[in-house]
Protein backbone atom coordinates (compact mmCIF):
# COMPACT_ATOMS: atom_id res chain seq x y z
CA UNK A 1 0.00 0.00 0.00
CA UNK A 2 1.49 3.46 -0.72
CA UNK A 3 0.39 6.70 0.65
CA UNK A 4 1.23 9.50 -1.48
CA UNK A 5 0.45 13.64 -1.30
CA UNK A 6 -2.11 15.40 -2.69
CA UNK A 7 -0.08 17.75 -4.44
CA UNK A 8 1.97 14.73 -6.09
CA UNK A 9 3.05 10.99 -6.68
CA UNK A 10 5.28 10.80 -4.07
CA UNK A 11 5.78 7.71 -2.10
CA UNK A 12 5.19 8.14 1.46
CA UNK A 13 4.57 4.51 3.19
CA UNK A 14 4.61 1.13 1.89
CA UNK A 15 2.85 -1.46 4.04
CA UNK A 16 1.56 -5.63 3.59
CA UNK A 17 -1.28 -6.42 2.45
CA UNK A 18 -4.69 -6.34 5.18
CA UNK A 19 -7.69 -6.14 6.28
CA UNK A 20 -8.63 -2.15 7.29
CA UNK A 21 -11.99 -2.45 9.58
CA UNK A 22 -14.30 1.16 10.22
CA UNK A 23 -16.07 0.92 13.22
CA UNK A 24 -18.96 4.29 13.78
CA UNK A 25 -20.60 5.07 16.67
CA UNK A 26 -24.01 5.64 14.56
CA UNK A 27 -25.65 3.56 12.84
CA UNK A 28 -25.94 5.74 9.76
CA UNK A 29 -22.15 5.62 9.94
CA UNK A 30 -21.36 9.52 10.79
CA UNK A 31 -19.80 11.42 13.34
CA UNK A 32 -17.00 9.43 15.00
CA UNK A 33 -15.03 6.72 13.16
CA UNK A 34 -12.20 4.30 14.56
CA UNK A 35 -10.28 2.38 11.86
CA UNK A 36 -8.40 -0.86 12.64
CA UNK A 37 -5.44 -2.29 10.64
CA UNK A 38 -5.54 -6.25 10.78
CA UNK A 39 -2.67 -7.28 8.87
CA UNK A 40 -2.87 -10.88 7.45
CA UNK A 41 -6.18 -12.39 8.96
CA UNK A 42 -10.53 -11.67 8.48
CA UNK A 43 -12.22 -10.20 11.26
CA UNK A 44 -16.51 -10.25 12.23
CA UNK A 45 -18.11 -6.78 12.88
CA UNK A 46 -20.76 -6.89 15.88
CA UNK A 47 -21.73 -4.24 18.39
CA UNK A 48 -20.01 -3.50 21.14
CA UNK A 49 -18.46 -0.80 23.49
CA UNK A 50 -20.94 1.75 21.96
CA UNK A 51 -20.02 1.14 17.77
CA UNK A 52 -23.28 0.68 16.06
CA UNK A 53 -22.40 0.11 12.50
CA UNK A 54 -19.06 -1.23 10.81
CA UNK A 55 -17.43 -1.74 7.25
CA UNK A 56 -14.27 -3.96 6.40
CA UNK A 57 -11.86 -3.84 3.15
CA UNK A 58 -9.41 -6.27 2.19
CA UNK A 59 -6.76 -3.72 1.37
CA UNK A 60 -3.72 -4.29 -1.79
CA UNK A 61 -0.13 -4.10 -1.83
CA UNK A 62 -0.80 -2.04 -4.88
CA UNK A 63 -3.13 0.71 -3.48
CA UNK A 64 -2.36 4.72 -3.55
CA UNK A 65 -4.19 6.49 -0.99
CA UNK A 66 -5.18 10.19 -2.12
CA UNK A 67 -6.27 12.08 0.92
CA UNK A 68 -9.11 14.22 -0.81
CA UNK A 69 -9.34 16.98 1.68
CA UNK A 70 -5.97 18.18 1.12
CA UNK A 71 -6.73 17.62 -2.37
CA UNK A 72 -9.41 19.77 -2.80
CA UNK A 73 -8.41 22.66 -0.26
CA UNK A 74 -6.76 24.31 -2.90
CA UNK A 75 -6.49 28.20 -3.41
CA UNK A 76 -7.94 27.98 -6.64
CA UNK A 77 -10.84 25.77 -5.06
CA UNK A 78 -11.72 27.85 -2.84
CA UNK A 79 -12.04 30.86 -4.98
CA UNK A 80 -14.64 28.84 -7.42
CA UNK A 81 -16.22 28.19 -4.13
CA UNK A 82 -16.67 31.69 -3.25
CA UNK A 83 -17.21 32.87 -6.43
CA UNK A 84 -20.57 30.44 -6.45
CA UNK A 85 -21.17 31.92 -3.17
CA UNK A 86 -21.19 35.11 -4.68
CA UNK A 87 -22.68 38.35 -2.60
CA UNK A 88 -25.35 35.88 -0.44
CA UNK A 89 -22.94 34.41 1.66
CA UNK A 90 -19.14 34.46 2.63
CA UNK A 91 -16.58 30.75 3.50
CA UNK A 92 -15.76 30.34 7.09
CA UNK A 93 -13.85 27.14 6.88
CA UNK A 94 -12.08 25.31 4.61
CA UNK A 95 -13.08 22.91 1.89
CA UNK A 96 -13.51 19.09 3.12
CA UNK A 97 -14.17 16.05 1.87
CA UNK A 98 -15.55 13.11 3.76
CA UNK A 99 -17.87 9.97 2.95
CA UNK A 100 -21.31 9.09 3.86
CA UNK A 101 -23.05 5.36 2.45
CA UNK A 102 -25.34 6.05 -0.15
CA UNK A 103 -27.98 4.31 1.40
CA UNK A 104 -28.42 6.82 4.17
CA UNK A 105 -28.33 9.40 1.61
CA UNK A 106 -30.96 7.71 0.22
CA UNK A 107 -33.23 7.16 3.18
CA UNK A 108 -32.84 11.14 3.82
CA UNK A 109 -33.71 12.61 0.63
CA UNK A 110 -35.91 9.90 -1.17
CA UNK A 111 -33.00 9.07 -3.67
CA UNK A 112 -32.81 6.25 -6.12
CA UNK A 113 -29.88 6.38 -8.06
CA UNK A 114 -28.27 3.11 -9.67
CA UNK A 115 -26.24 2.73 -6.67
CA UNK A 116 -25.66 -0.11 -4.14
CA UNK A 117 -26.93 1.48 -0.29
CA UNK A 118 -23.47 0.25 1.09
CA UNK A 119 -21.40 2.07 -1.81
CA UNK A 120 -19.64 5.38 0.04
CA UNK A 121 -20.09 8.85 -1.71
CA UNK A 122 -18.14 11.94 -1.21
CA UNK A 123 -19.92 14.49 1.12
CA UNK A 124 -17.45 17.74 0.03
CA UNK A 125 -19.00 20.31 2.34
CA UNK A 126 -17.85 23.64 4.13
CA UNK A 127 -19.51 26.31 6.24
CA UNK A 128 -21.07 29.59 5.42
CA UNK A 129 -22.39 32.59 7.48
CA UNK A 130 -25.26 34.93 5.20
CA UNK A 131 -24.89 38.74 7.55
CA UNK A 132 -28.87 39.55 7.54
CA UNK A 133 -30.34 42.88 8.33
CA UNK A 134 -31.00 44.45 11.84
CA UNK A 135 -34.58 43.58 11.52
CA UNK A 136 -34.19 40.19 11.52
CA UNK A 137 -33.03 40.29 14.97
CA UNK A 138 -30.57 37.92 14.55
CA UNK A 139 -26.65 39.31 12.67
CA UNK A 140 -26.17 36.12 10.77
CA UNK A 141 -27.13 32.86 9.59
CA UNK A 142 -24.96 30.47 10.29
CA UNK A 143 -24.20 26.68 8.78
CA UNK A 144 -23.28 24.14 6.60
CA UNK A 145 -23.31 23.34 2.83
CA UNK A 146 -22.85 19.75 1.25
CA UNK A 147 -22.50 18.42 -2.25
CA UNK A 148 -22.47 15.03 -2.19
CA UNK A 149 -20.55 13.36 -5.58
CA UNK A 150 -20.45 9.74 -6.47
CA UNK A 151 -17.11 8.63 -7.73
CA UNK A 152 -17.18 5.84 -9.94
CA UNK A 153 -15.63 4.05 -12.88
CA UNK A 154 -16.94 4.16 -16.29
CA UNK A 155 -14.47 3.01 -19.65
CA UNK A 156 -11.63 2.49 -17.29
CA UNK A 157 -11.78 6.51 -16.27
CA UNK A 158 -12.60 7.50 -13.10
CA UNK A 159 -15.74 9.97 -13.51
CA UNK A 160 -17.85 12.46 -10.91
CA UNK A 161 -21.71 12.66 -10.77
CA UNK A 162 -23.38 15.28 -8.55
CA UNK A 163 -26.12 13.67 -6.79
CA UNK A 164 -28.04 16.38 -4.96
CA UNK A 165 -26.80 18.86 -2.09
CA UNK A 166 -28.13 19.99 1.18
CA UNK A 167 -27.63 22.87 3.96
CA UNK A 168 -27.94 22.91 7.62
CA UNK A 169 -28.51 25.49 9.69
CA UNK A 170 -26.19 25.76 12.90
CA UNK A 171 -27.21 29.18 14.66
CA UNK A 172 -28.91 32.07 14.26
CA UNK A 173 -31.40 33.58 11.64
CA UNK A 174 -33.72 34.87 14.23
CA UNK A 175 -36.97 35.68 12.30
CA UNK A 176 -35.65 35.36 9.04
CA UNK A 177 -34.74 31.64 9.05
CA UNK A 178 -36.93 30.51 6.45
CA UNK A 179 -36.10 32.92 4.36
CA UNK A 180 -32.83 32.52 4.41
CA UNK A 181 -33.36 28.61 3.91
CA UNK A 182 -36.19 29.74 0.89
CA UNK A 183 -32.83 31.38 -0.77
CA UNK A 184 -30.05 28.57 0.13
CA UNK A 185 -32.88 26.13 -1.50
CA UNK A 186 -33.18 28.12 -4.65
CA UNK A 187 -29.29 28.96 -4.66
CA UNK A 188 -27.35 25.96 -3.63
CA UNK A 189 -28.20 23.09 -6.05
CA UNK A 190 -27.20 25.51 -9.08
CA UNK A 191 -23.32 24.94 -8.00
CA UNK A 192 -23.50 21.40 -8.13
CA UNK A 193 -23.09 20.86 -12.05
CA UNK A 194 -19.95 23.25 -11.85
CA UNK A 195 -18.23 21.35 -8.88
CA UNK A 196 -19.31 18.18 -11.09
CA UNK A 197 -17.19 19.67 -13.94
CA UNK A 198 -14.50 21.21 -11.36
CA UNK A 199 -13.64 18.01 -9.77
CA UNK A 200 -14.19 15.95 -13.42
CA UNK A 201 -10.78 17.83 -13.79
CA UNK A 202 -9.38 17.58 -10.81
CA UNK A 203 -9.08 13.78 -10.88
CA UNK A 204 -8.34 13.68 -14.63
CA UNK A 205 -4.76 12.70 -14.27
CA UNK A 206 -5.48 9.60 -12.39
CA UNK A 207 -7.25 8.69 -15.79
CA UNK A 208 -4.12 7.28 -17.28
CA UNK A 209 -2.69 3.17 -17.69
CA UNK A 210 -0.57 3.30 -14.32
CA UNK A 211 -3.93 3.35 -12.59
CA UNK A 212 -6.33 0.73 -12.39
CA UNK A 213 -9.78 2.46 -11.76
CA UNK A 214 -12.07 -0.22 -11.71
CA UNK A 215 -10.92 -1.01 -8.42
CA UNK A 216 -11.04 2.52 -7.14
CA UNK A 217 -13.16 3.09 -3.48
CA UNK A 218 -13.13 5.58 -0.83
CA UNK A 219 -12.24 5.58 2.98
CA UNK A 220 -12.94 7.17 6.29
CA UNK A 221 -10.21 8.96 7.60
CA UNK A 222 -6.92 9.53 6.32
CA UNK A 223 -7.05 5.98 4.37
CA UNK A 224 -4.47 5.14 6.41
CA UNK A 225 -4.71 3.02 9.46
CA UNK A 226 -1.75 1.56 11.13
CA UNK A 227 -3.21 -0.50 14.35
CA UNK A 228 -5.87 2.08 15.06
CA UNK A 229 -7.10 5.45 13.75
CA UNK A 230 -9.34 7.83 15.12
CA UNK A 231 -11.54 9.77 12.80
CA UNK A 232 -13.23 12.65 14.68
CA UNK A 233 -15.83 13.02 12.00
CA UNK A 234 -15.81 10.98 8.77
CA UNK A 235 -17.82 13.81 7.09
CA UNK A 236 -14.86 16.15 7.00
CA UNK A 237 -12.37 13.18 6.11
CA UNK A 238 -11.59 10.94 3.57
CA UNK A 239 -9.23 9.11 0.81
CA UNK A 240 -10.05 8.31 -2.41
CA UNK A 241 -7.99 4.66 -2.74
CA UNK A 242 -6.74 3.42 -6.85
CA UNK A 243 -4.83 0.71 -7.11
CA UNK A 244 -1.47 1.29 -9.23
CA UNK A 245 0.11 -2.18 -10.22
CA UNK A 246 3.23 -0.38 -12.01
CA UNK A 247 3.90 2.01 -9.60
CA UNK A 248 4.14 -0.42 -6.96
CA UNK A 249 6.74 -2.27 -8.87
CA UNK A 250 8.53 0.59 -9.39
CA UNK A 251 8.55 1.92 -6.05
CA UNK A 252 9.60 -2.03 -4.88
CA UNK A 253 12.38 -2.33 -7.70
CA UNK A 254 13.97 0.85 -6.42
CA UNK A 255 13.75 0.14 -3.08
Amino acid sequence: MIAVSASEFEALETTSNDVSLVLYENTNMTGYGLGRSIAGGWVTVWNSNGYEAGHMRQRDDAEVIIPLSEFIDTAENREQVDQLLGNEADRTSSLRAGVLRYGNLADWFGWSHSIPDYRLVMDFNFEIEVDLPWYCFSSSWDGRIHYYLHLYESGGELKVSALGSSWHRESGGGVCRSKVSDELGESVPDGASTLEAEFAEEFSPLNTSLFDIEDAYLLPGDGIYDSYTEIENVRHEAALIVVAPTLANLIEAGN
